[in-house]
């Protein structure tokens, strides 16, 4: 989970790059394991990055209710 101010980081190829750069440095480590990555947006939006090279307009968001809590695994 990365956290980033910017309203739609989902919009952002180098963003989304970045975030599937420290994906597989994690998966790396945890070889045969699911390892998932997204973006917490500067207006609390929850947004999925998916493997592999997926355009950003197909990336999913997902808005969190005021005080929601998401789950890291």
């Amino acid at each position: 989970l990365d956290y980033k101010s910017a309203a739609q980081p989902e919009r952002q190829p180098q963003l989304i790059a970045q975030l599937q750069r420290y994906r597989a440095a994690v998966q790396a480590q945890v070889p045969g394991e699911a390892v998932g990555a997204a973006f917490l947006s500067g207006e609390g939006r929850l947004v999925r990055v998916p493997s592999g090279d997926t355009p950003a307009p197909a990336l999913a968001a997902t808005a969190l209710a005021p005080g929601a809590q998401g789950t890291l695994f």
